[in-house]
């Protein structure tokens, strides 16, 4: 989750909004250690959030919203150490499914860079406060959920 697993919880959070509740499981496959997490999601929006993380196998990893009128994925084309750029896919009722390359580009640049026109009050930073602290607490209630394998409330 550390690692990378906790991007998919920024991006559920700036969908969705705060958590509300959370149900985790970390398992253990082929390895010593536990390394397959699983998490679900229930928003105060109403909407629902799955995350998957899995160290082991190559990277992946992607992003999707799915809705009553149809859906949109997000895949990174190769790890973001050596970024290739991405790919967006579409699919709306009664249409055929569409996806756009995007070229790559170094998020962590575009971050700093973020930061620092935040820092001299030439642009708000992207990610609010409230986003933040709503992040913080969902991954301190996964982090208990996976202990303990219950349900555990947000804290907000």
């Amino acid at each position: 989750m550390v690692a990378l697993g906790i991007h998919g919880l920024d991006l559920c959070i700036a969908v969705n909004g705060p958590a509300e509740n959370v149900l985790a499981s970390l398992r253990s496959v082929a390895s010593p250690t536990r390394n397959t997490l699983a998490i679900l999601l229930n928003f105060k929006n109403g909407a629902n959030g799955v995350i998957s993380s899995v160290l082991g196998p190559p990277f992946s990893i992607r992003f999707a919203v799915f809705g009553s009128k149809g859906w949109v994925e997000i895949r990174d084309k190769a790890h973001p150490q050596a970024p290739e750029g991405w790919l967006l896919t579409k699919a709306a009722h009664g249409g055929p499914q569409q996806t756009v390359e995007y070229p790559a580009m170094s998020m962590v640049r575009a971050n700093v860079e973020a930061f620092a026109d935040a820092a001299a009050g030439r642009a708000p930073y992207p990610v609010t406060f409230a986003e933040m602290v709503a992040n913080i607490a969902a991954f301190e209630a996964i982090a208990k959920s996976a202990e303990s394998g219950a349900i555990v409330t947000v804290e907000n």
